[in-house]
């Protein structure tokens, strides 16, 4: 019965779809990683990612870290000085057309001032981050205590 039921599902939602008013359509976001390089790979992504948006607009990019590697020069990721080269440039147009970023430190978005200038620069980044409290679990603890130390940007739930 799922065998036969889910092909006509398929082609019930396909039918269905391009009669939905804008108001009903599902909500549009894309999510990439990883893009921070400010190389023609990044080029390449944002440069599709403006011609996604042109013909399917979307109103959200979710940023899932290592959004600002650092340089071969000895800048550190995550550092201000290279949000222009590594972010502006690819993304400005989108931001201009409405769309907003969100995004979650990596590693090399910490390897600056533990990832504060990300976190602090509201209109490009919008990282959302609370004050925290003691870490109380026994991996939260290791964490605290390695590479993933924290401690004033997370809140432990």
């Amino acid at each position: 019965m799922r065998k036969i039921c889910l092909p006509f599902l398929l082609i019930a939602l396909i039918i269905y779809l391009p009669v939905l008013s804008a108001q009903d359509r599902p909500y549009a976001f894309v999510a990439v990683g990883d893009t921070g390089c400010g190389c023609s790979g990044q080029k390449q992504v944002s440069q599709r990612l403006k011609e996604w948006h042109r013909s399917n607009p979307f109103s959200v990019v979710l940023m899932l870290g290592d959004n600002i590697y650092g340089s071969s020069f000895g800048t550190r990721g995550g550092s201000r000085s290279l949000f222009t080269e590594r972010f502006d440039e690819h993304y400005f147009p989108l931001m201009n057309a409405g769309v907003k970023f969100y995004a979650t430190l990596g590693n090399h978005d910490m390897e600056t001032k533990r990832g504060a200038d990300e976190v602090a620069d509201k209109k490009r980044f919008n990282i959302l981050v609370a004050r925290a409290t003691t870490p109380s679990t026994p991996r939260q603890k290791w964490m605290e205590n390695h590479s993933f130390s924290l401690s004033r940007l997370t809140v432990w739930i």
